[in-house]
């Protein structure tokens, strides 16, 4: 099955099942590790980062999250479709894209990539536990600072989670 022919048995399920006003947002995705290619579909979630370089394409929704309403055709969700070509995908949760800043403020998609660039590495493993421990050492000075915690009670104020397929 293609990564939006999933969403819509995913999609149609929920909505059957799922109380009343509650959603999901989901990307689905495969990667041929033969063929290079990278296909995903995006339903309501952040948006997949392609990084090649220091360029990133963007690959976000195009369709409410799941849940919502039934849908018909797995059309409802685009189906991106591209070589990885020695470059790197990301997908994550809201708790990176909103967390905050020294400002306060979240940092948003391109707080993202820039975090990702702070921590770029030949290893991707390091790379996302690097981009990890920033945003959890920050939120803990966040934390310890505005409610007088000790550091190792401080919470995150949302999930916080990354996935990259790359070399």
């Amino acid at each position: 099955f293609k990564p939006n022919e999933i969403l819509l048995e995913m999609n149609n399920d929920l909505n059957d099942t799922n109380p009343s006003g509650t959603f999901i947002t989901s990307i689905v995705g495969s990667y041929n590790l033969k063929t290079d290619i990278v296909e995903l579909a995006n339903a309501g979630h952040q948006p997949a980062l392609l990084r090649k370089g220091d360029d990133y394409v963007e690959y976000p929704s195009s369709s409410t999250p799941l849940a919502i309403v039934k849908q018909k055709s797995s059309e409802a969700y685009k189906l991106e479709r591209f070589k990885l070509d020695g470059g790197r995908i990301y997908c994550f949760t809201d708790g990176f894209s909103e967390c905050l800043d020294e400002n306060k403020q979240e940092i948003g998609i391109n707080g993202v990539k820039k975090l990702i660039n702070n921590h770029k590495n030949s290893s991707l493993k390091k790379e996302l536990e690097d981009a990890t421990e920033e945003i959890r050492l920050k939120s803990l000075k966040k934390d310890y600072i505005e409610k007088g915690m000790k550091e190792n009670n401080a919470i995150l104020d949302d999930d916080l989670t990354i996935i990259g397929i790359g070399k």
